[in-house]
């Protein structure tokens, strides 16, 4: 008698077979009172814990505990007071013997295997579904693209300091005067007042607010990928300050001093290859956040009896006119490499420089001509401008075979100088960046290097088509060669 008795409490299946498999039977979605009643079946004990959930994107948003009662179980979920995503929602329900309460776990077969159960579930408007996933796309989109702005600004200031610093232990055989140290403590403080709390807090809290009202995401991993660039980040911001301040021989800040130790060159590939796998994962193959501070030096190669020079670094090429001379000292964040003539009558009255600024913000070519002509008028001061006039220079790897951009011709002044200044800009084929030539000219030197200017803006070519990535393994063969 006490035998028949076991058999009726023990579901028959399991004496047979050690494998059962879960069954969701039913799935209703109430949209008005915003729950999702779930129903299934599996030939368990009573009181057998079944995990009950819903993911997105294999995404996890919420889990339920159902416990089984007479071979079925049955459980409600409850969605949050959040913004839900239009689209196909997976309703999971699965074993786990860990989750068991003791009496039921001590009576399980030693090799019971539990099969899952899968189910899709629609929530939300299928005619919206396109388009909020698409905004929800652009936004992380336009994340990415400030954050590479954060991670430029950061990267091209920190690497100039500490350039500077290291040329001028070398001038002055391991001694810094301390008006040098105070004057470049103030641009790495400027630096974090105007630029760094400003843009990075901001864009962390928009961020955290943006999830925050989202249930679950189409791009969890896109999400995920731009937290972590949130934090590595700002182990970068440390380790740049904790290095300029222990080259000027200062304390590091309190709320710093307690943050880890990281190593610069390893946080920025760990930065580098996080960026490039959201940018993937979003569909953009082509775009990441390789960059190339002035303490890492430009890298290239000459041709044309050196005076053609291109760029593995930063992507462009430009020729010189043949009297006039390179210099690759670094003098500012933005620029790469300068231009100066060589006769006695214009040495020290005309420079040309190659310079690259970013503009994570623009969404047109036209935003990136607003964006240059603002941009131009706060920077100097005594502007006044001759002219401005959006180009179409020729490049057969565009669209229509021109390149978009933007010339300029103003004067300004410094103190009691006065200068004669060209912008010839082009833009970046995902206008996020422009690359140009800035002609600086002593007053009335101008019209004396016109011809040549011109014949150096000609020759200028940005290299960021896909057929160019070749200059990526250059660049690292030259670093292998420097080793």
């Amino acid at each position: 008698m006490r035998k028949i008795l076991l058999l009726v409490c023990i579901p028959l299946c399991l004496l047979a077979n050690p494998t059962v498999k879960i069954e969701l039977t039913k799935i209703h979605y109430d949209q008005e009172k915003n729950k999702i009643y779930i129903q299934g079946f599996v030939p368990l004990r009573d009181g057998t814990a079944i995990q009950v959930g819903i993911s997105f994107h294999g995404m996890v948003g919420l889990w339920k505990v159902a416990y089984v009662k007479q071979g079925g179980f049955q459980v409600v979920i409850s969605l949050p007071n959040k913004q839900i995503v239009p689209g196909k929602y997976t309703i999971f329900a699965q074993f786990n013997p860990k989750k068991q309460s003791r009496r039921i776990y001590l009576q399980l077969p030693k090799k019971l295997k539990v099969i899952p159960a899968k189910s899709e579930v629609y929530l939300g408007n299928p005619k919206e579904e396109q388009q909020e996933v698409q905004r929800i796309r652009q936004y992380l989109l336009n994340t990415l693209d400030i954050l590479r702005e954060v991670y430029s600004q950061l990267v091209q200031q920190g690497g100039y300091l500490l350039a500077q610093v290291k040329m001028e232990y070398l001038r002055s055989r391991g001694k810094l005067p301390h008006s040098l140290r105070y004057r470049l403590l103030r641009k790495w403080e400027r630096f974090t007042q105007e630029h760094w709390r400003n843009v990075y807090r901001i864009q962390r809290y928009n961020f955290y607010r943006y999830k925050k009202i989202r249930f679950l995401s189409p791009f969890p991993k896109v999400e995920q990928a731009i937290h972590q660039l949130f934090v590595d980040l700002y182990k970068l911001y440390v380790a740049y300050t904790r290095e300029i301040y222990q080259k000027m021989g200062r304390k590091l800040p309190s709320h710093l001093s307690t943050v880890g130790v990281f190593g610069i060159p390893r946080i920025k590939r760990k930065l580098e290859k996080t960026a490039k796998q959201a940018y993937t994962e979003l569909g953009e193959k082509d775009k990441g956040w390789y960059l190339s501070s002035l303490r890492e030096g430009e890298r290239g190669a000459f041709s044309k009896d050196r005076n053609t020079y291109t760029s593995y670094v930063m992507k462009f090429s430009v020729t010189k006119p043949s009297s006039w001379m390179w210099n690759f000292s670094p003098v500012s964040p933005t620029t790469r490499l300068r231009i100066f003539p060589v006769t006695p009558e214009l040495r020290g009255k005309v420079v040309a420089a190659i310079e690259i600024q970013d503009f994570p913000l623009a969404e047109s070519f036209r935003d990136l001509e607003k964006l240059v002509e603002i941009r131009t008028r706060n920077r100097y001061s005594g502007f006044r401008k001759i002219y401005s006039r959006p180009i179409q220079a020729p490049d057969p790897t565009m669209p229509k075979g021109v390149r978009p951009g933007y010339d300029m011709l103003f004067e300004a002044k410094d103190r009691n100088r006065h200068f004669t200044i060209r912008q010839y800009y082009l833009f970046c084929r995902w206008h996020k960046r422009i690359y140009g030539v800035l002609t600086i000219a002593a007053k009335g030197y101008y019209e004396k290097v016109k011809k040549e200017v011109e014949k150096i803006c000609k020759s200028f070519r940005i290299l960021d088509a896909p057929q160019f990535k070749s200059l990526r393994e250059k660049e690292k063969q030259s670093q292998g060669k420097e080793k």
